[in-house]
């Protein structure tokens, strides 16, 4: 499923129940994971390993569209922001992988090709 959708504009949330990770699951138990469609951000993976980040805007609040938007969101919180320019697109759709079920939690760009895989 995975190599089917990534890279690309989805997150996943696979549960992750290890006490080791809870300071960054904050006990919801599961975490979203992101392979980027945009090839310099994967770049930046390769040299840097994973790198955990919230998303552009904290829970129901707004998408960020520039990087002077989420620095209001965040701030100092965050070691560095990624400049694009300005985001026009829809943000990603959210998928979790729960018991062996797709299911959707956010419709977003790609939520049209996932429809196949997806269970609610």
């Amino acid at each position: 499923f995975l190599k089917q959708i990534w890279p690309g504009k989805v997150s996943v949330i696979l549960p992750c129940e290890s006490k080791k990770f809870a300071y960054l699951h904050r006990g919801k138990k599961s975490l979203a994971f992101r392979l980027p469609a945009v090839k310099k951000l994967r770049k930046l993976l390769q040299k840097t390993g994973p790198l955990v980040a919230p998303s552009a805007n904290p829970e129901v609040q707004t998408p960020a569209k520039t990087i002077t938007e989420a620095k209001k969101y965040f701030g100092e919180k965050v070691d560095f922001y990624v400049a694009s320019g300005r985001l026009k697109n829809a943000p990603s759709t959210i998928v979790e992988i729960k018991n062996g079920k797709i299911n959707l939690v956010r419709e977003g760009k790609m939520s049209k090709k996932l429809r196949k895989f997806i269970c609610n």
